[in-house]
């Protein structure tokens, strides 16, 4: 099996260095807005695809990182050795010896097998950008040379094929062009080379034929009608897929994500193998069902590497944590969670309605146990502080109490600043010091009542707030016992005391928060 096993990154969009490795099987890119999940993949397309047209319609000005250029404008007398370069290198294994591609001729200086792009100042017009240096306004974009080269330093050309890959980008679903893209990539994957040459050449013999046996009798001496000739009207560009007889292009967007993305991983049609699977946000347009029958495909498929950049909660959860590479737009640092339990890892893919992306993605969590504590947090959170947790760039995320180790395990490998609220059921020693010892983390901080007899949440809310609680919650005067209509009525219990906290300024100026509540706030916003 041939198999992408790393890529290094110098001066291509966002990332000014970068590195990361892959697995053979699935890689899940995870990332916010503008973490460079899209830029890994455009840096593999632009290498395997080989196509010096492909960066001149993108522009080198798009591609070239901006700091760089940047920092080179800067300097008072700026020289051709100062010219930054770009370079992308692709480490493959699975090539069985093949000394065309074995080399150092990377950025590491190492002995491995891959190819790269080099993007560098033209000899050739050495004497032109001497002359352009003395412009401190612009980059002398025009006067570089891209190059695709093995690592043996031999030249590289798409024909070559190294590996057979399709990149799906479900961003642009809905451009037409993207589409026939799609279909002509796949196409050729499928089909070997003489094959398609075969089927060009019957292609091209029926339309003569159409011609000469309707079209031209309908013409004279002078003049005839005749198909369309040319690359535009080849056969790559008039062809479709069907699924159950209806064309790709009149699917829905949702429907088309979806074909799209099992043709592809469909081993039962197809006549070569795809090495390498590249699907962008998948998500995009997908129903719930049809992510899940996705994420069962992807799940079943072998001897394909797949890289899949994603923001889904699903897919990263049920494709497993630990092919997880996690990408923050604040930095360009790599982290990744192949270190995480594999009990953690299986929990996350099969629990229900999990925030682990959510959490993965945060700078700072407050972890609460159940709904009614989630519905009423922001607001204590707000009448402590004065401002949202947004503002400190905290989430509050309800994970259920037995869920806390699981999310605790990921806190303690990416260093996510987490806070625990839970209930000590009767025994803080047990249940909260005992219970959470091997999580003594700086970034970590476990918040309990310490009384027993304050042994939940809503026992501690009623208990430092009785009299407003009996007069909120039993208006009526038909219930027995306020404290344990909240104790059966959790949800709306919150609701109600969330409402009065929004309405009611008198209450709100008599309400007493807890004082654990209080710390936990207080040791989060630090």
């Amino acid at each position: 099996m041939t198999y992408i096993s790393k890529i290094e990154i110098k001066n291509f969009k966002r990332f000014q260095s970068f590195s990361i490795n892959l697995s053979e099987s699935t890689n899940l890119i995870i990332g916010d807005n503008e973490s460079g999940k899209s830029t890994i993949l455009t840096a593999i397309d632009l290498v395997l695809n080989a196509s010096r047209n492909k960066i001149e319609s993108i522009g080198l000005d798009a591609l070239f990182n901006k700091d760089v250029v940047e920092s080179f404008l800067q300097l008072d007398n700026p020289t051709i050795s100062d010219l930054p370069i770009m370079q992308i290198d692709v480490y493959i294994d699975g090539l069985d010896e093949n000394p065309d591609f074995d080399g150092k001729d990377n950025l590491q200086n190492v002995s491995a097998y891959g190819i790269k792009l080099c993007c560098a100042p033209n000899e050739d017009y050495y004497e032109f950008i001497t002359q352009s240096l003395s412009n401190k306004s612009a980059f002398p974009f025009e006067f570089y040379k891209c190059t695709f080269s093995t690592f043996a330093a031999s030249s590289y050309s798409k024909y070559k094929k190294l590996l057979n890959y399709v990149l799906l980008d479900h961003s642009s679903i809905s451009s037409e062009y993207a589409t026939n893209e799609y279909v002509k990539k796949v196409y050729g994957s499928i089909i070997e080379e003489k094959d398609r040459t075969k089927l060009r050449n019957h292609f091209s013999s029926q339309k003569n034929d159409f011609n000469s046996q309707y079209l031209f009798n309908h013409g004279d001496e002078n003049y005839n009608f005749s198909l369309k000739g040319g690359s535009k009207y080849s056969l790559e560009n008039n062809i479709t897929i069907l699924e159950s007889n209806i064309p790709l292009e009149h699917r829905g967007k949702g429907k088309q994500c979806f074909i799209k993305a099992d043709f592809i991983l469909n081993k039962g049609n197809k006549n070569q193998a795809i090495d390498l699977v590249m699907l962008e946000e998948p998500e995009n347009h997908l129903s719930h069902s049809n992510m899940k029958k996705l994420i069962e495909k992807i799940s079943s498929t072998t001897n394909t590497q797949i890289i899949i950049t994603t923001h889904n909660n699903l897919i990263a959860s049920r494709l497993n944590l630990r092919n997880s590479i996690l990408l923050n737009s604040n930095n360009t640092n790599v982290l990744l969670l192949n270190k995480l339990d594999k009990e953690t890892a299986d929990f996350f893919t099969k629990a229900p309605n999990n925030n682990v992306l959510q959490f993965i993605l945060s700078n700072k969590v407050i972890l609460v146990e159940g709904d009614a504590e989630y519905i009423i947090f922001e607001e204590f959170f707000k009448i402590l502080t004065g401002y949202t947790p947004e503002k400190f760039n905290i989430h509050i995320i309800s994970v259920g109490g037995l869920s806390f180790k699981r999310y605790l395990e990921i806190a303690k490998l990416l260093s996510i600043k987490t806070v625990v609220i839970t209930d000590n059921d009767s025994d803080h020693q047990k249940n909260v010091i005992s219970k959470y010892s091997e999580y003594n983390e700086s970034n970590i901080k476990v918040f309990s009542e310490e009384n027993p007899d304050l042994y939940t949440f809503e026992v501690c809310l009623y208990e430092d707030n009785k009299d407003i609680l009996d007069s909120l919650i039993n208006q009526h005067g038909k219930i027995d016992c306020v404290k344990n209509h909240m104790l059966s009525n959790k949800s709306s219990s919150a609701l109600k005391i969330l409402n009065a906290l929004n309405s009611d300024n008198e209450f709100k100026g008599k309400f007493t928060i807890p004082q654990y509540i209080k710390e936990a706030i207080g040791w989060i916003s630090e």
